[in-house]
């Protein structure tokens, strides 16, 4: 576990990674916006596009002083993109299939969460934080029955790191979402500009 101020925001970068250049103004907009903990989510992006966008994106956040985590690509199998500066988050697959030594030290590490079991696991391998989700409907995933307030708050209140609420938020349901014992929210269509 790394001790650092973990901001109330973070965003969960949007498409499309496969237009570079509109991904990195897309991505400028909410840093100027005041966003300063970002994840790199491309799970479509090629092997060989994947150095040249981490790199561009890598530079841009930190000219904003923002902390990049890195949400590793399918086809990637280790930690050879997360250099010192760079923090890494674990999907939830990822998460169950980790142990504490297999992940980089000195990172902000985090993993994607969606029960109770994934959760405690979390807190088992001491990271820094976890995404609970979702906690509102998503048009991203219709089909999914959402948790709603009262079981997120149910299911942060036994565990002991920070949780960033995720799905169906924008910034406007922070205070609802520390109420419930959030740390802070994470959101993909209300922090990505959509143009």
């Amino acid at each position: 576990m790394v001790k650092i101020s973990l901001p109330r925001l973070m965003l969960v970068t949007g498409s499309d990674p496969a237009q570079p250049d509109s991904f990195i103004r897309k991505l400028e907009v909410s840093l100027q916006s005041g966003v300063r903990l970002v994840q790199l989510r491309t799970p479509d992006i090629s092997p060989t596009a994947y150095p040249q966008l981490l790199t561009r994106v890598h530079h841009v956040c930190c000219s904003y002083q923002a902390q990049l985590l890195l949400n590793l690509p399918p086809w990637s199998r280790n930690c050879e993109y997360v250099s010192a500066d760079m923090g890494l988050h674990l999907t939830s697959v990822r998460l169950l299939q980790a142990t504490r030594s297999q992940l980089p030290i000195g990172r902000v590490i985090g993993a994607s969460c969606h029960n109770l079991e994934q959760l405690q696991y979390a807190a088992a391998l001491q990271l820094d934080y976890a995404l609970l989700s979702p906690v509102l409907a998503t048009a991203s995933h219709p089909q999914t029955i959402p948790l709603g307030w009262e079981k997120f708050a149910a299911l942060v209140q036994q565990i002991h790191i920070p949780v960033y609420a995720l799905g169906g938020l924008d910034s406007s349901h922070l205070p609802i979402a520390k109420q419930h014992g959030a740390w802070g929210i994470a959101a993909i269509r209300s922090l990505w500009p959509n143009y």
